[in-house]
């Protein structure tokens, strides 16, 4: 199941940055459509690979709680940008009990200063059936193994 894990949090990320491409197109809320049952097929394909009740809890430490309030999280953070994107998938490594470490480096250009920033985000992924129930985002790779109760 741990390679399979791996894999469905890749797809994820790919599933991420190809709604990112198509948000950017034709820029509209998620949380929204959500709610009209009017989401694109991009939206609902990233939706498709969380759990109804999935937990996030961003780099800037905000919790969000089951698919709409993921979706409002979503729409905070595009909110507050011109431009949010995945630049690359560095990592996605198996750690165990249902839990996958993804190393993610992300871009954004901030909406009011214009000012573009680049981050690695460590995300520790924890799935059940096949779905993920909670992503915790770190900005350090150490945070992130402790969080998951291992060390480098």
């Amino acid at each position: 199941m741990s390679q399979e894990n791996v894999e469905i949090v890749r797809r994820y990320f790919e599933a991420v940055k190809r709604g990112l491409d198509v948000h950017w197109e034709n820029p509209r809320s998620v949380a929204a459509a959500m709610s009209t049952d009017d989401l694109t097929p991009a939206q609902r394909e990233v939706l498709g690979f969380t759990h109804v009740d999935v937990e996030w809890r961003n780099a800037f430490g905000l919790i969000f709680k089951g698919q709409l309030d993921f979706a409002k999280g979503v729409d905070q953070l595009l909110e507050a940008t011109n431009d949010f994107w995945i630049v690359d998938v560095q990592e996605v490594t198996d750690l165990g009990s249902d839990r996958v470490l993804a190393v993610v480096k992300s871009a954004m250009k901030g909406k009011d200063s214009e000012i573009e920033v680049s981050q690695t985000v460590f995300s520790l992924m924890t799935l059940r059936d096949g779905l993920i129930v909670r992503a915790e985002e770190y900005l350090h790779r150490e945070e992130a193994l402790e969080a998951a109760e291992l060390r480098e």
